[in-house]
């Protein structure tokens, strides 16, 4: 069997695939010294990264300067090949009445939550991300 190589993505390509290529990630932070893990539909742009929670659930814990790394990639199962793109940011609640009035119009619609709950917003500190080509 051939050895697969992973190839590190640029910046540029890394924002790309997070914007364009997928809607379905997954945000890691700790509360109260455990590590939580959760799925998250989201946007993304050259800034950040938008989702949707409710108080009440382990991820509405996130709130102001909540340290998360996001984690979205791809695969293909056949080829044994794909991308993987992580983001080391904070997430804030998003305050701005209108801001949040755009998120409520917009086409982020949570798979869990009402679009009305509550906001946050990733900041992109570091992005990083690999590809494992087909051979």
């Amino acid at each position: 069997m051939p050895r697969t190589r992973t190839v590190e993505i640029g910046r540029a390509e890394c924002v790309r695939l997070l914007q364009y290529e997928s809607f379905l990630g997954r945000v890691a932070f700790a509360i109260d010294g455990v590590v939580e893990l959760r799925p998250v539909n989201y946007l993304a742009d050259e800034r950040g990264l938008v989702f949707c929670t409710t108080s009440g659930t382990v991820l509405g814990a996130v709130s102001s300067a909540t340290p998360v790394v996001f984690e979205v990639d791809a695969s293909q199962p056949m080829d044994h090949s794909g991308w993987s793109v992580i983001v080391r940011g904070t997430a804030k609640e998003i305050t701005d009445p209108q801001e949040l009035e755009y998120l409520r119009r917009g086409p982020l619609k949570s798979w869990a939550v009402s679009p009305g709950e509550r906001w946050v917003r990733v900041s992109i500190e570091e992005i990083s991300g690999v590809r494992i080509p087909v051979d």
